[in-house]
């Protein structure tokens, strides 16, 4: 494939990420020749090859009254795949008139690194929703919003065996959980890292799953509500896990009773390890 092969791709891919993103967020969509308008908001895009410390693009013919925002991409991957391994400048009309008036003239091909720095895809999508004024909905679950104290029950059970099919009422006095520190934690964490992840086997579950998992991970505290009672909980007393290792790590806290959260964390690593 040739770089203006993978220019012309690349362009491609952002076109159907941005039409996929108004499905998602249902903005309203238009199309233009030249520009995609998002709930009455232009984009244009720009794409360039030599990735992000070689790229040329030119501004010459580019009117900036006739757009509210250009995307600039570019990748440093020879066969795109994903549109996660593209980079991203994204500027509003006022900056591309400041940018035009720096080249002057001389604007038959520049280097967009010189003037603004590349950002990352998970940076990007979080522009896009500033500019779009869409706030992110943090998925929280059963499993957020409950202490585990029906899965702990559970798996005191897990290895006998029993009779299926007859129904029983069973009685929970159930650990509320505060569904705010839950969808904050999870905020500073995508604000620090760039993306959600599960902190011990760092299983991304909108890389897995596409939109579907976008703003799923499920939160453990650190120290169970079933053996402390009412407290308060911080952000700091949360880490974000995968649904597998939030459950493996009920199981090891019943045979390392004492164990911190760090040392049961170091520990169900060295048994992933070893496998």
């Amino acid at each position: 494939m040739t770089q203006q092969d993978n220019v012309q791709k690349m362009k491609k891919m952002m076109r159907e990420w941005l039409i996929e993103f108004t499905n998602e967020h249902n903005i309203p969509l238009k199309k233009e020749r030249n520009k995609l308008i998002l709930s009455e908001v232009k984009f244009g895009i720009r794409g360039s090859a030599g990735g992000t410390t070689n790229n040329h693009y030119g501004l010459r013919d580019t009117k900036e009254s006739e757009y509210d925002y250009l995307i600039f991409c570019v990748t440093n991957v020879d066969n795109l795949t994903s549109s996660k391994d593209i980079q991203f400048v994204l500027l509003d009309s006022q900056q591309l008139v400041k940018l035009k008036l720096i080249l002057g003239t001389s604007d038959k091909s520049f280097k967009m690194n010189k003037y603004h720095t590349f950002i990352d895809f998970f940076e990007f999508e979080s522009e896009m929703k500033k500019i779009l004024q869409l706030k992110k909905e943090y998925f929280v679950d059963e499993i957020d919003r409950l202490n585990s104290v029906i899965e702990e029950e559970l798996m005191k059970y897990e290895s006998e065996g029993y009779d299926e099919g007859t129904k029983k009422m069973m009685v929970h006095y159930l650990a509320e959980r505060n569904a705010t520190v839950v969808r904050k934690a999870k905020e500073l964490f995508e604000l620090k890292n760039g993306h959600l992840f599960c902190d011990i086997c760092k299983f991304d579950y909108f890389e897995a799953y596409g939109t579907l998992g976008n703003g799923y991970i499920e939160a453990h505290h650190k120290k169970p509500l079933s053996l402390n009672g009412q407290t308060t909980t911080e952000i700091e007393d949360l880490a974000l896990l995968c649904a597998s290792c939030h459950r493996m790590i009920h199981k090891l806290m019943k045979i390392q009773l004492n164990d911190s959260y760090e040392e049961l964390k170091r520990s169900l690593k060295e048994r992933m390890d070893a496998k």
